[in-house]
């Protein structure tokens, strides 16, 4: 029996900003609110409070500027030019409602509901999430209730229509509300749900709480969360709000890719070289077997003891520091971690030579401070393998701890988050079966995310035959998968990219369907930096234009249009060199 039949409607909702209306000098809103007199009857006389609960859109709108008014559906459907119609929370709707809002989707109306939208009828009977499907094209798969979790977060995927301008797989924190949280499966996902680690222990596929789809002429946007759960990421959801709003208008809008055309998403395979040190090499051996390159964090004082062995691995794979004993460095002096470093430093160099290539770092234990990161800078590291706790998104990031340095100088953060064989050991896992279970969902968690994915796996684990060694390959099969479209490649070559997109600033206008990009460029030559535009029509062809862009100063740079799906154009710019300038492109 689904969670809401169960649910005693004894909603307590927070306070909400009052009702009030955006922008007075709007002559013709064209986005309606509908206040279900039938949910809010039903929220009274279970003493809740329905008004409060649309209150949370009248605030929002206000918050972004745009205008509303509120809707009559009979009005609306003798209203001859398609608006966009906002249902919050309409759990109610009669059969009549149904049949109007059947008719402004023929017609061509935008649609965005919320929550449990229409599953009773008029007189609050149950009829379960049909209408939910039926309008959306999203089928609600679970219902839970989020006072019994640990706390859930939603995760935006990148680039998305409805989420471009959030990091991909940012974490947006749901509070425990009374309401039960739904997750729904659709075929375009604009945000998941799951825990801290982005588990959500329902299956990737079962995770979806955003969603958009466009039908006959009629795009629809689907939030299967209450409002009562928006408050404590009100900014972030105001960004996700006006997106939705905009792509249902078929507004043209833009955004910086993460990852460099024709790459969707990316990940890093490295291996802590700690006890056993010679599994390293069953780890090179799957790797080379798909011509990939991997990260091998080295662990000075076992590094001494098998030469051979890193000479191997430096013949095919990146070398990087996993510090000179296995020991954690968070809490010590920092003159204590530099003299560390600089040991690791002489014991690796004892068995290389020239270590003037390696600029990486990870701690042991994952155990690290700011101290950590300003000495890693001071003995010449350029990125650091974090946690989870490194960053709040799927995307590298740069060090905070020295705020005055720039991209080209900051170390580059790659945040952790894939579950890896230490946490398997902690879980009491260790089933091959679940083991390449729980790491497929992780790298298809990255790709569904347009993330970035850091796969740590220690060699301890890594003996041939073992639980880890027999799950990585059909996981490396999964990546390999061409239409995956995921960037494998060792940690330096995502530092430098991540550098190389931070110098690239980019302003853009829009004027109807024309898009003109300004890209300022400060250093090296950046190859095929990527623009994602979303597209006011599937049918729409992006072009490029050979016009003057009307940059004052910019050189035309020569610029590719590649359609991604139905609703994003990728704008690739195979070469952007130093300086100003400028492209143009234009939707028929």
């Amino acid at each position: 029996m689904p969670f809401l039949v169960k649910f005693v409607l004894a909603l307590v909702f927070c306070a909400c900003l009052s009702p009030q209306g955006v922008s007075a000098q709007v002559a013709a809103p064209i986005v309606y609110v509908y206040q279900s007199e039938n949910t809010n009857r039903f929220f009274a006389a279970a003493n809740g409070n329905y008004a409060q609960l649309v209150n949370h859109w009248y605030a929002a709108f206000e918050r972004v500027g745009q205008a509303y008014e509120k809707a009559d559906l009979k009005r609306l459907a003798a209203t001859k030019k398609p608006g966009i119609i906002v249902f919050p929370s309409s759990v109610l709707i009669d059969e009549k409602e149904r049949q109007v809002i059947r008719t402004l989707a023929k017609n061509g109306w935008g649609i965005l509901g919320t929550w449990a939208f229409g599953a009773r009828d008029g007189q609050g009977a149950w009829l379960g999430y049909g209408f939910v499907e039926e309008i959306f094209q999203a089928k609600v798969v679970a219902d839970f209730d989020t006072r019994k979790t640990n706390g859930w977060f939603m995760f935006p995927v990148g680039e998305s229509p409805l989420s471009f301008g959030l990091n991909a797989g940012e974490r947006l924190f749901i509070p425990k509300i009374n309401e039960p949280l739904l997750t729904i499966q659709s075929a375009s996902i604009a945000a998941i749900g799951g825990d801290w680690t982005r588990q959500s222990g329902l299956g990737l596929d079962r995770s979806g709480l955003m969603s958009f789809s466009e039908l006959n002429g009629s795009r629809r946007v689907f939030w299967s969360i209450p409002e009562t759960a928006w408050e404590a990421a009100r900014p972030q959801l105001d960004v996700l709000i006006r997106n939705g709003l905009s792509w249902l208008k078929r507004e043209v809008s833009a955004t910086k890719a993460a990852w460099p055309h024709p790459h969707q998403s990316a990940i890093l395979i490295e291996m802590d070289t700690e006890d056993q040190f010679p599994n390293a090499v069953t780890l090179a051996e799957l790797m080379e077997a798909r011509q990939w390159t991997g990260t091998f964090y080295l662990l000075g004082s076992l590094a001494k003891n098998h030469p051979d062995i890193v000479k191997r691995l430096a013949a095919k794979h990146e070398l990087a520091y996993h510090a000179d004993v296995h020991d954690g460095f968070k809490d010590l002096p920092l003159a204590s971690q530099v003299a560390r470093m600089k040991n690791m430093q002489a014991l690796v160099g004892g068995v290389l030579g020239d270590v003037s290539k390696l600029s990486g770092f990870r701690a042991p234990l994952e155990s690290f401070d700011t101290s950590t990161e300003i000495a890693m800078r001071s003995v010449g590291m350029r990125h650091h393998a974090g946690s989870m706790n490194s960053g709040e998104s799927m995307l590298p990031n740069f060090s905070k701890v020295e705020p005055s340095l720039g991209p080209d100088q900051a170390l580059v953060v790659f945040p952790r988050d894939q579950l890896d064989d230490v946490n398997f050991l902690r879980m009491g896992v260790n089933e091959p079966a679940k083991i390449q279970q729980l790491l497929i969902e992780g790298a298809e968690r990255a790709m569904l995310l347009r993330g970035f994915s850091l796969l740590s796996v220690h060699t301890q684990f890594m003996a041939k035959g073992s639980p880890l060694a027999q799950s990585l390959p059909k996981m490396f099969d999964r990546i390999a998968d061409p239409k995956a479209q995921k960037w494998v490649a060792p940690a330096t070559t995502f530092e430098r990219w991540w550098r190389a997109r931070e110098q690239v600033k980019v302003s853009q206008k829009i004027t109807g369907r024309q898009v003109v990009f300004s890209f300022q460029n400060g250093a090296a030559p950046v190859r095929n930096l990527t623009m994602i535009v979303m597209s006011p029509n599937a049918r729409s062809t992006l072009k490029v234009s050979n016009k003057s862009t009307g940059v004052p100063g910019a050189i035309p740079v020569a610029v590719q249009a590649v359609k991604l799906d139905d609703y994003r154009w990728a704008v690739v710019i195979p070469e952007l060199r130093e300086g100003l300038s400028a492209a143009s492109v234009q939707f028929d």
